[in-house]
């Protein structure tokens, strides 16, 4: 499904998949979204990643890990997570360590899911 508000094409097919990542993101307490740079025109990831956050279970932790060094990924990542989860959210990007790279961030990943 391309990144675009409209998915309205693909809606029927993909309904079921998008009720159930809902309902895990409801009980996730930990996110790790990797290569995703949330553009502009994908609303609908937004709107998932809301109504995952409409639950009692509290995330521990959300981390984005994108090789983008100039900051865009990380500016609207901060716009749709507020403050009340700030202090949760970790960005592995272009102006890390690992340069952003899945590969170079694996271990850091490893080790906070064994805290």
């Amino acid at each position: 499904v391309p990144p675009t508000w409209n998915k309205a094409h693909h809606h029927a097919r993909l309904q079921p998949v998008w009720r159930e990542a809902a309902a895990q993101l409801g009980r996730a307490e930990n996110l790790f979204i990797i290569g995703y740079s949330l553009p502009e025109s994908d609303a609908f990831f937004r709107y998932l990643l809301a109504l995952g956050g409409q639950s009692s279970t509290r995330l521990r932790r959300l981390w984005v890990v994108d090789p983008d060094s100039d900051g865009l990924v990380r500016k609207r990542f901060g716009e749709i997570t507020g403050r009340g989860i700030a202090n949760r959210v970790r960005f592995l990007d272009g102006q890390s360590r690992g340069g952003g790279r899945f590969e170079d961030s694996w271990g850091e990943i490893l080790s906070a899911m064994n805290q």
